[in-house]
């Protein structure tokens, strides 16, 4: 699960014990199993659209599959997602082709 401004472990159990009666009413899954909730994480990998347009302005971590400017691995400000995406490294404006990115990940620094 995810939100404005970040989830909380009792976001995760406040979300979890409203599924328990759902689930248990509609029997999904004839085996048993674990349900489980968690939120993307501080260092979440972007995916879609909307991941990348909710990180502008974050760090992020860019792993390509070609190396952009002698390298394959880029840390910087996320500026623009688009037709490409664009990383601010350093005062340096960086873009990459989106099928050169193989990952991209929010950084947080510990």
């Amino acid at each position: 699960i995810d939100k404005e401004g970040g989830i909380s472990s009792e976001d995760c159990a406040d979300f979890s014990r409203a599924m328990d009666s759902i689930l248990d009413e509609a029997d999904p899954i004839e085996n048993h199993y674990i349900f489980e909730v968690c939120s993307p994480g501080v260092e979440r990998r972007l995916r879609l659209p909307e991941h990348f347009e909710n990180a502008i302005g974050e760090k992020v971590r860019v792993k390509c599959f070609k190396a952009v400017d002698g390298k394959k691995e880029h840390i910087g400000l996320l500026k623009s997602y688009g037709d490409s995406l664009v990383i601010d490294e350093d005062g340096k404006e960086t873009v990459f082709d989106k099928a050169n990115v193989s990952i991209c990940k929010t950084v947080f620094d510990f």
